[in-house]
């Protein structure tokens, strides 16, 4: 006879929970084992993961189409809800089908459960239809559309299913309505599953605050890509070496970039023209190989996608910030990592390197635009290696520009002394004098050039780049240029995402998407004009070369403070 300390262990056992107990309908229509596939094994994965931290589970799935997440979200659900008593369960639907297609899921469980190790039996079931599950023991479970905006007004919940939440008319009313009706502890969920719609809902905004590391999002995003499911393959009609032949440079890319084979090759090409009407950004959208390529921008695309899709992403980075540290009598700047950091670290900087840094100053913009929750810019310094054009670190952070100025002197000073180009428009000008006041070496500081509309009995010789309707194209041009000949290589994959966002208007102006931010573009076009403009150092100072002085100033950035230094 089992050991019910041995059963009850194997129980919490997702995977061994669903083998044993649940069944699924297979694509010949025969009940079946469920054995978790790909994509829900990635949500199992998630799960433990924030269990294991002790956190309320906040999981937002941003996914390819058909990867059988809502029936792996429906196996969580099931487990966690019959078997305790009191636990009540919510699944909201965009549309009717949908709901009746999630009920379905459910029903399944219940009636073909095989009790666990034939000890752990379901409560006795007061009611199975209409939408709902209920026990004999409290706990129930309600799918419902997301037509009415107050749903969850009258309960509390223990879990939270909105399935494709990109497609409902009002999300941000039902995520209002029904988030209050889920208390903030451990052992509450709450999923939300979708693929993208396009950009500016409330989806792509809660997708784009999960990925961003300095937010204070609670979510955490899991992708799924089309490559990483299993039926996503087409045998081949030509010849190995004529479907090779055939390939075209897009295809290579994403073969080199993610291992595949030349079945899944073949059953992208079908899927493009069968089920996206021969359009590849489409496709993108319903069957994203990463997370970025999955909202569409409406708009001309101003960088070449094609060489962005190019750049060797890093999502994993490390996160943190500067801050002064004693070693005996010696003080140093380290970088410090820590969760939800202003700075990410994808080089630390190297002796003998030269670095450059392009630093644009927030303006206080809302990208919101005043609907909904303010979402105001952020001042971005992107650094990047002088020789090789490689992204080595991003410090994006909402901070008042003399405060910005402050991080650019110990961040300059961290990478080995770096090359500086500060923007010089409105609250850059605090900024610029704020490196000053800090005696950051002037030469290397930016020194704007002569321009061809210039008064040419007006001074020039003054630090800082001044956008104006002259020189931000010549701006963008030069970034486009680095990116088209690869002589940048980007890291990180906010800015990536601020690239395919950028945009030619109808109006011919290239700018942000509408509620989208450029902060990182801008940042990273000063630091390729750093790159081809600035003079090259001949030979640099150590960083323990320079004393450095600890001030009371200190930077505050989602609620954390670090302090910065002074050098003198």
């Amino acid at each position: 006879m089992n050991n019910p300390a041995e059963i009850y262990r194997a129980f919490q056992d997702h995977e061994t929970f669903c083998n044993e107990s649940l069944k699924v309908q297979d694509k010949y229509g025969r009940m079946v084992p469920m054995v978790l596939g790909p994509a829900q094994r990635k949500l199992n994965e998630a799960v433990q993961r924030q269990r294991a931290k002790g956190k309320p589970v906040r999981i937002i799935y941003l996914k390819a189409r058909q990867v059988w997440v809502s029936v792996g979200t429906a196996a969580q659900y099931f487990h966690g809800t019959p078997f305790i008593s009191g636990q009540h369960t919510a699944i909201i639907a965009h549309d009717e089908i949908t709901t009746a297609n999630l009920f379905d899921h459910y029903k399944r469980f219940q009636e073909h459960y095989e009790p666990f190790r034939q000890v752990i039996k379901l409560p006795a079931v007061t009611k199975c239809n209409d939408g709902e599950l209920e026990w004999q023991n409290g706990s129930w479970i309600k799918i419902k559309t997301a037509r009415n905006p107050n749903f969850g007004r009258s309960f509390t919940f223990r879990r939270v299913h909105f399935s494709e939440l990109a497609f409902y008319n009002d999300a941000r009313a039902i995520l209002l309505s029904v988030m209050q009706a889920v208390p903030n502890d451990a052992d509450t969920m709450v999923v939300i599953e979708s693929t993208a719609n396009g950009i500016g809902n409330e989806f792509h905004r809660l997708c784009e605050k999960a990925m961003d590391p300095t937010s204070n999002s609670e979510w955490e995003l899991v992708f799924f890509a089309w490559w990483e499911h299993p039926e996503y393959t087409l045998p081949l009609s030509l010849a190995p070496d004529r479907f090779q032949h055939s390939m075209d440079t897009e295809e290579r890319e994403l073969k080199r970039l993610y291992n595949l084979t030349l079945e899944q090759l073949n059953w992208r090409r079908w899927a493009i023209q069968n089920n996206c009407g021969g359009d590849r950004q489409r496709f993108d959208q319903e069957y994203p190989h990463s997370p970025e390529v999955a909202f569409i921008a409406s708009g001309r695309p101003r960088f070449s996608l094609q060489h962005v899709e190019r750049m060797p992403v890093i999502r994993d980075a490390i996160t943190g910030g500067l801050e002064e540290q004693r070693y005996g009598v010696e003080r140093k700047l380290v970088f410090l990592p820590r969760e939800k950091g202003e700075l990410t670290i994808f080089r630390k900087p190297v002796e003998g390197r030269w670095y450059v840094i392009g630093a644009d100053v927030c303006e206080g913009l809302d990208a919101a635009e005043g609907i909904g929750e303010a979402d105001p810019d952020f001042s971005v310094a992107q650094v990047l290696d002088r020789d090789t054009g490689e992204q080595v670190a991003i410090l994006r952070a909402r901070m008042e520009p003399a405060e910005f100025g402050r991080y650019l002197c110990a961040l300059g000073t961290y990478y080995n002394w770096a090359s500086i180009v500060p923007e010089a428009n409105g609250p850059g000008i605090s900024t610029v004098d704020e490196l000053k006041r800090q005696q950051y070496p002037p030469a290397l500081l930016y020194h704007r050039r002569d321009q061809p509309d210039r008064d040419p009995h007006q001074r020039v010789d003054l630090i800082g780049w001044k956008t104006t309707t002259v020189t931000r194209p010549q701006l963008i041009s030069t970034l486009d240029r680095a990116i088209r000949e690869m002589s940048v290589l980007v890291r990180d994959p906010i800015t990536l995402q601020e690239l395919r966002m950028f945009v030619i208007k109808a109006n011919g102006k290239a700018e942000a998407q509408q509620g989208q931010h450029d902060d990182t573009v801008i940042a990273l076009g000063l630091a390729i004009v750093g790159i081809e403009q600035m003079p090259r150092p001949v030979q640099g100072p150590k960083q323990e070369q320079y004393e450095v002085k600890k001030y009371g100033s200190q930077v505050e950035n989602q609620g954390r403070r670090g302090s910065l230094l002074r050098l003198r």
